[in-house]
């Protein structure tokens, strides 16, 4: 019953990753920084930036990225989240805080959402069909007088019976 759990909770949250609302971060370097000649402070500063982006994996980062220029280097994040957690990614940012970093945050439409892998989508459609499945065997077998059951109020708060 756990693992039943389990992949409709993956499918929902599956669905919900879809209607997110999406915002871009766009990481400017300050003017007249060299990413390629930083001084110790401001590696330290860079150091915490990565980190930071780390930890908006867990916040629904989407998909980053930044170019490859030296000096007015860009750099671009899509974020799946509300509005005052974009904004605090921003504002969180060691780089941006420390000023090598301009950067904004704009509301965005994804448009064409990254391809999830194949092994994924397979493996979870088979649970999908699966669970599909038995819950209709499981439906056909039931008799139409035992769709009325419900337990008695005794019996739905029993502390033993909660698994």
């Amino acid at each position: 019953m756990k693992k039943v759990f389990l992949i409709a909770s993956a499918l929902l949250n599956m669905a919900r990753a879809d209607q997110a609302t999406h915002y871009l971060l766009t990481f400017q370097l300050a003017p007249g920084l060299d990413i390629t000649h930083l001084t110790p402070q401001q590696m330290a500063a860079f150091a915490g930036h990565g980190k930071h982006l780390a930890t908006l994996q867990s916040k629904g980062l989407v998909v980053g990225g930044r170019t490859d220029e030296t000096v007015g280097t860009l750099a671009i994040i899509v974020l799946a989240t509300d509005a005052a957690t974009a904004q605090a990614a921003i504002a969180d940012d060691p780089a941006t805080r420390a000023g090598y970093l301009k950067a904004a945050v704009h509301p965005f439409s994804l448009l064409m959402p990254p391809t999830p892998p194949a092994a994924l989508v397979a493996d979870t459609k088979l649970n999908y069909d699966t669970v599909s499945r038995f819950l209709i065997e499981a439906a056909k077998k039931m008799p139409d007088n035992a769709y009325s059951f419900r337990p008695s109020p005794a019996a739905r708060y029993r502390e033993d019976a909660r698994d």
